[in-house]
């Protein structure tokens, strides 16, 4: 979300700013990158392709985000994606205690 307004509040001020340009991109990267390697232990570790799916569906919609410029719809979808990732480990850990 910072980068998103560091890029949207440049373009009202008339400057052209892309999301890599922005001062929190290189944080805006780790964490991305964090995540990647999040679901690629999931992949590798995780016996439910139910649970390795979803995971892949929340990493793509999370990237989505980027693209939105309406700031409304912004925090109404990753609101979204947060109550998501909080039912995927839900059901991800029930699942694992059954194991």
């Amino acid at each position: 979300m910072a980068a998103w307004h560091e890029v949207y509040q440049a373009r009202e001020d008339g400057r052209t700013l892309d999301f890599d340009q922005t001062p929190s991109a290189h944080e805006q990267r780790s964490v991305r990158a964090g995540a990647w390697a999040a679901l690629y232990r999931i992949r590798l570790l995780w016996p439910d392709k139910e649970i390795v799916t979803r995971a892949e569906s929340l990493l793509l919609k999370v990237d989505d985000l980027k693209d939105l410029t309406d700031l409304t719809v912004l925090k109404q979808q990753g609101d979204a994606i947060r109550a998501e990732v909080g039912e995927l480990t839900d059901h991800a850990s029930t699942r694992l205690v059954r194991r």
